[in-house]
């Protein structure tokens, strides 16, 4: 059945109801989700690796390590890097991207 053939009454009806929340797409979601993460306000300071030489920025042992979340797609949350494997992190299609880019 489509909307089309409900009557005018019922679909003012229904319209009224809807949540606008839910009719966010999950790739939007997902897209204010990265956003979030790029904010040093929600998901903590820029990581920095180089491999040429290893240097990361902040370092593990630093407090800045543990204020970080990244996007999980999967649940939707912020999530800190305990619930990432940290190679993965560290790959470069999976960095979170700098904040003027």
């Amino acid at each position: 059945m489509s909307l089309d053939s409900l009557p005018t009454e019922l679909l003012c009806n229904i319209l009224c109801r809807l949540d606008p929340i839910g009719l966010i797409s999950r790739r939007h979601f997902v897209e204010r989700l990265l956003a979030l993460e790029a904010d040093p306000r929600h998901g903590g300071p820029p990581l920095s690796f180089r491999s040429r030489d290893n240097h990361l920025d902040p370092g593990t042992s630093e407090s800045g390590w543990d204020a970080m979340r990244w996007a999980c797609t999967q649940c939707m949350r912020l999530r800190p890097h305990t619930a990432f494997g940290n190679h993965a992190l560290l790959r470069l299609r999976y960095r979170k991207p700098r904040r003027e880019s």
